[in-house]
């Protein structure tokens, strides 16, 4: 009988000690097998985008963001998750120039932001360019083919479009150039880092609609 009750007794002190390590585990923020519990994860890519959350510092609408290197001729394309060219298939050829293979990156409201107030903290007014038809070349330029062309960013926001140019400084001495080349590299690094933090999507990943305005000012079938 007293070896029965000290089973018993064993058995409940167990039970407490797994009941405690439980809790413990779940005050951590882990599970009892030791893994992240599971509301403490960050929610994914795609449900921050669907979330989109506000921006703080400056007002968002249908903004695009477009950073093309003559070198590689690679273009990469920002923009918000709520811009009304995504809606349609012809809008989303206007957010990538036409090019239907050219994948483009879709980020929050809060990202597109961020990446606004680096550009400012970075000195862009002082690179910014009213955007001019010209500008629309630049796109399909090589690098080394005249004037020391390094590399373009576009920003459209909000109704207002503005281009930022890279050109090759003349030489260490122009400390005007080389300040210009440093505030443009700065740009495209921070457009690196939140393409990395973006939604891929393409042309087609919405049902066909109706045309919308050209990106670069002219209707899409008037496109040459």
């Amino acid at each position: 009988m007293k070896s029965s009750q000290r089973i018993l007794a064993l058995l409940a002190v167990l039970g407490l000690v797994a009941v405690a390590a439980c809790s413990s585990g779940n005050r951590s923020g882990q599970d009892g097998n030791g893994r992240a519990a599971v509301r403490g994860d960050a929610p994914p890519a795609e449900d921050r985008v669907a979330s989109n959350p506000p921006a703080k510092h400056n007002r968002i609408r249908n903004c695009r963001v477009i950073s093309y290197d003559p070198r590689t001729q690679a273009t990469i394309v920002l923009v918000n998750a709520a811009h009304a060219w995504r809606e349609t298939e012809q809008g989303q050829l206007n957010i990538t120039n036409g090019q239907r293979n050219l994948t483009y990156k879709v980020l929050t409201d809060l990202q597109l932001d961020s990446l606004l107030e680096t550009f400012s903290q970075r000195g862009a007014d002082g690179l910014r360019e009213n955007w001019d038809d010209r500008h629309a070349a630049l796109l399909s330029r090589r690098a080394g083919e005249g004037d020391g062309f390094k590399g373009l960013i576009i920003l459209e926001n909000d109704g207002q479009r503005f281009s930022y140019i890279a050109r090759k400084p003349a030489g260490p001495s122009d400390t005007l150039g080389v300040a210009r080349y440093k505030i443009y590299s700065d740009m495209r690094q921070a457009v690196l880092l939140w393409e990395r933090s973006g939604i891929t999507e393409q042309v087609g990943m919405a049902a066909p609609g109706t045309s919308a305005p050209d990106a670069l000012g002219m209707p899409a079938s008037n496109r040459r």
